[in-house]
């Protein structure tokens, strides 16, 4: 089977921990994300399962912050935040995430500009605390890419360490725009591409050749482990097609990426 690390996964929502469970796992690492404060606790016993293979990720989805950061209840953030620098504390391997913006959600809520904003604060707010903590970051972004870049910009000056576009659906204009913001800022940049959700339209072809090979990374998505290594070894695949490059060497490069993002929060790391 192929070695792949999957750069965002979920495999704690409704993967179980067993004995053996890493033998099923699709490669050495798997960066596995928390999407909100109730789920966070299932990611850590994974960690603890799994010491040297799940590199967690700490954070608040932008599907879950109207529900856990109503308007209506100013010091929540407060509080959510006090418990994500506890928990990157407790993990210095863990990257924040996921976070990110998603107008699709925001325009299903009542009073949509207020939405919009209460995204755009907790998600600026999560960035801060990972430039502070010197955290990479998985962002989500779904029909919001010009809030995104204006986002970016304003902390330009303040940005994480390493950022990557989990499952990246933008344009190859704002790909590109979003690595010469990252260039500028002096911080690493990926786009994630995952089987099942780039896999509906050719766009993230015309994204890949835009940024190139060495600016990507595969992902699952998965909530579970046990599909994950068809998923992934089906984006190789499609990648090394699409650069008609190899399976073995498009591995090796996809593989290099994803180890300098990972580096990002390892104890040689300064």
């Amino acid at each position: 089977m192929m070695q792949v690390t999957d750069m965002h996964c979920h495999y704690h929502v409704e993967g179980a921990i067993a004995s053996g469970l890493e033998k099923v796992l699709p490669g050495p690492r798997a960066v596995v994300l928390g999407t909100q404060p109730e789920d966070w606790n299932a990611l850590a016993a994974w960690v603890q399962a799994l010491p040297d293979t799940i590199v967690p990720g700490f954070g608040l989805h932008p599907w879950n912050v109207h529900r856990c950061c109503p308007d209506e209840d100013p010091d929540c953030l407060d509080a959510i935040l006090d418990s994500l620098e506890r928990c990157l504390h407790r993990y210095p391997q863990a990257w924040v995430g996921e976070i990110g913006l998603d107008n699709r959600v925001a325009k299903q809520q009542p009073d949509r500009p207020a939405a919009r904003a209460r995204q755009r604060l907790v998600f600026a707010r999560q960035l801060v605390l990972a430039h502070r903590l010197q955290r990479p970051v998985s962002l989500h972004n779904l029909h919001a890419a010009g809030p995104l870049v204006e986002v970016l910009l304003e902390q330009q000056g303040a940005l994480p360490p390493g950022i990557v576009l989990h499952s990246f659906s933008g344009s190859p204009e704002t790909a590109q725009r979003l690595v010469a913001l990252a260039r500028e800022a002096g911080v690493h940049i990926a786009f994630g591409f995952s089987r099942a959700v780039n896999a509906r339209s050719d766009q993230w072809q015309h994204v890949a050749r835009a940024v190139g090979l060495d600016a990507l990374v595969v992902e699952s998505d998965r909530l579970t482990p046990a599909h994950a290594a068809d998923d992934l070894t089906w984006m190789v695949q499609a990648l090394a097609d699409l650069f008609d490059l190899t399976v073995d060497d498009t591995l090796q490069r996809l593989e290099a990426t994803a180890s300098l993002f990972l580096a990002l929060t390892s104890p040689t790391h300064s």
